[in-house]
């Protein structure tokens, strides 16, 4: 039945308007150049640019970063993955970069969740909702194919029968009409052609249909045990997940105890070298990742933007067109139905309809025949024709109760590609599933991915600021011992024999190093009498007395 309006209007999402925007350096975007015999390989290429300038970027910063340790801390300082060498405002700025990057590593890990995945898993739940419907469908097509074909050779045989017999009706009487009142060679011919008619179509396209219900069915089947497969395992995503996070909540506690001076050997070395390499492994699977989802998040949008209106309607004329189709052919027109929502005047299943009304008209036919063979009595036509009308009663009523099995068919044919039926599912697969959170799940997990890879990076190149301050000065490369001096430098940071600062004899004393403050009156008891430390340029004091030292800023 057509409408004069479609019901259902689709808006296309920003994130298609986005991704299907994304540059392709001169090749196609038309996403039904898959389907073409010659434009595939160009619609790829364009596509692939995507994924490489993101890999290009990683591959670049990971030359730089092996760059930078090959050129080691004297050259390159911090950049080198050497601790720092001084406890200026360097360390503090690279720190509170870190730890903002680390934020935002965190914050979009946790998008990926509940934006990327929340979107792909609504689209996988519509798409299995809309399976379930077309599996539904097909059940009931099934049912009636089998129902065609197990009246279908009953009714070939009856029909046979009547038409061997109908078409002689009366031998001996030409002049039937006259003695009873009723042309029953008319009926006769009438109902031979319809149910000629009628048996064609079913001893010749119900097996067809059955074959291609089969088909439908086992593709339907398929689709239900991969969307069943993905609402089972959506688990393991949150699983995988689990690493980016607690890798970089561990890299930040390092540089908090780095920066309140709590680090000790062990943690350090577990975050150098168990942490630290797994959190570069996950950067790595990010960016792959990244990569990835980019180039189907472009296809994606290709597949929403399709034809002079930029719809996924328009993507579907296009494919069909590449294919070949012909235009008039019962698929194409059945598609074009649907996607118009059943207002295009072509009903491509006019011929269900002609073929119920044939039905109907067979079925009154063989009643008037069945009637008129009442009123005149089958002992009337026996003596009559000279031939026994006794059998046909019994071949009238079986022919009249398959006639109504088969109308039945007709109406439930109907049914099942009613526009009410068939049009939601459509709707609800592609501009639901496909074109609204299949395509604002993968960008928002592009989008996510990308900035985890890029804030990681941030993090392994100022990888430093876990480490605790190494004010030595003198190590061309940060070890562990230097670890522990640093641990240990608020107890050994003096120098005996020095002269307080405020004297006017003094001479100023470098940046760095540190000058003995104490009292002189005895100079053999110099050492023992130290009561405090500066260190020029570092803005630390140590402070020590007879039985306790401290330290402060």
């Amino acid at each position: 039945m057509n409408v004069t309006e479609p019901i259902f209007t689709y808006e296309t999402a920003l994130a298609t308007e986005t991704m299907h925007a994304a540059p392709r350096f001169g090749h196609t975007n038309d996403f039904s150049a898959l389907f073409s015999t010659t434009e595939t390989q160009d619609y790829l290429e364009g596509l692939v640019f995507a994924g490489a300038f993101i890999l290009a970027i990683f591959l670049a910063w990971l030359l730089v970063l092996a760059v930078f340790k090959c050129l080691g801390k004297n050259r390159v300082g911090f950049l080198s993955g050497a601790a720092f060498t001084t406890s200026g405002p360097r360390p503090f700025y690279i720190r509170i970069v870190f730890i903002n990057a680390a934020i935002l590593f965190i914050v979009f890990t946790i998008l990926v969740v509940t934006q990327g995945l929340t979107n792909f898993h609504s689209a996988v739940s519509t798409v299995g909702d809309s399976n379930d419907e077309v599996a539904t469908i097909l059940s009931n097509a099934r049912g009636i194919s089998i129902s065609l074909s197990s009246i279908g050779q009953s009714t070939a045989q009856v029909r046979d029968e009547l038409s061997q017999n109908l078409g002689n009706f009366c031998p001996t009487e030409p002049n039937i009409l006259a003695l009873t009142g009723i042309d029953f060679d008319a009926l006769a011919s009438q109902a031979i052609s319809l149910l000629d008619q009628l048996g064609n179509f079913i001893e010749n396209d119900v097996n067809t249909f059955q074959e291609e219900i089969r088909s439908a069915q086992e593709t339907s089947a398929l689709l239900g045990n991969t969307v069943d497969n993905i609402q089972a395992n959506d688990w393991q995503a949150l699983v995988v997940l689990i690493p980016f996070l607690s890798l970089a909540v561990f890299l930040v506690i390092g540089v908090f105890m780095a920066w309140c001076r709590r680090s000790n050997l062990i943690g350090t070395y577990l975050l150098t070298w168990v942490v630290l390499p797994l959190f570069i492994l996950c950067i790595i699977v990010a960016f792959l990742s990244s990569a990835f989802v980019c180039l189907t998040a472009v296809s994606n949008a290709d597949a929403c933007s399709g034809g002079a209106d930029k719809t996924p309607d328009g993507t579907v004329y296009a494919v069909l067109d590449a294919q070949g189709l012909d235009p008039q052919s019962l698929q194409y027109r059945a598609i074009r139905y649907y996607i118009e929502q059943c207002t295009v005047a072509d009903d491509p299943f006019a011929f269900i309809r002609d073929y119920q009304q044939q039905i109907e008209t067979a079925q009154a036919t063989v009643a008037t025949l069945s009637d008129s063979l009442q009123a005149v009595t089958v002992a009337r036509l026996n003596l009559i024709c000279g031939k026994d009308f006794g059998p046909f009663e019994g071949l009238l009523a079986t022919m009249a109760s398959n006639l109504q099995i088969l109308s039945d068919n007709a109406v439930n044919t109907l049914d099942l590609l009613s526009c009410e039926r068939i049009v939601p599912i459509y709707v609800n697969s592609v501009y639901g599933a496909t074109c609204t959170y299949s395509i604002n799940g993968v960008t928002w997990t592009w989008s996510a991915f990308f900035v985890i890879a890029f804030m990681g990076m941030i993090m392994i190149t100022f990888r430093s600021a876990y480490l605790p301050n190494d004010l030595s000065g003198d190590r061309d490369e940060y070890d562990m011992d230097s670890l522990q001096e640093e641990l240990d430098y608020p107890r050994k940071a003096y120098l005996p024999q020095s002269t307080h600062p405020s004297s006017e004899e003094s001479s100023p004393v470098p940046d760095g190093e540190t000058e003995e403050v104490g009292n002189h009156d005895d100079d053999d008891h110099s050492t023992s009498d130290l009561s405090s430390v500066y260190i020029y340029g570092a803005d630390y004091q140590v402070s020590f007395d007879e039985n306790s030292q401290h330290g402060g800023r």
